[in-house]
């Protein structure tokens, strides 16, 4: 009784593992060729909220976004000229880390030398992907990998051929 019991549990977690090898529907086949994770002035997702103020200086305005669904945490994003940036609030003394940081305006530098008004041909060059278009019309980088133990989410949305936003977030899956 007690060997079947073993097996049972043995298969249950192999076929749980095997789940988490199925890609989502919005994974690419992009992937991240870099060393680091993509960053500007080197706040990324999972950055301090005092590294963000250290890089930013103090936000334009904040403001407080409740959680979505239920077990998430309740955010404060942070506006900066150019770059909104995503804090986990916390309740309890643990530090707030960045979930999300988007630029949408000129200015910045995303690691690995990406900028607002690029054409889609420098962004390939730089990234070393062709555009993925099946994903998104306005997105087609899309590259989702794992760096410091977090699921990272990495766009480069283009409009008429030009980058209008370059982001970043914690993938929750």
């Amino acid at each position: 009784m007690r060997y079947w019991f073993i097996v049972v549990i043995g298969l249950a977690l192999l076929s749980v593992s095997s789940l988490k090898a199925v890609p989502s529907e919005q994974a690419s086949d992009q992937t991240w060729h870099f060393s680091h994770p993509p960053n500007i002035n080197t706040i990324t997702v999972g950055s301090s909220y005092e590294d963000v103020i250290k890089a930013f200086g103090n936000p334009l305005r904040v403001n407080q976004k409740k959680a979505e669904l239920e077990g998430r945490p309740d955010l404060q994003k942070l506006h900066f000229k150019n770059v909104t940036v995503e804090i986990y609030s916390t309740e309890d003394k643990s530090p707030a880390r960045v979930a999300s940081i988007e630029v949408t305006g000129p200015g910045w530098n995303v690691f690995p030398n990406l900028r607002i008004g690029m054409t889609e041909e420098q962004v390939a060059k730089i990234l070393q992907e062709a555009p993925n278009k099946d994903i998104s019309t306005d997105t087609p980088w899309f590259i989702s990998f794992r760096s410091n133990d977090i699921d990272i989410n990495f766009y480069v949305r283009i409009y008429k051929g030009i980058v209008k936003a370059i982001g970043m977030s914690e993938d929750w899956r």
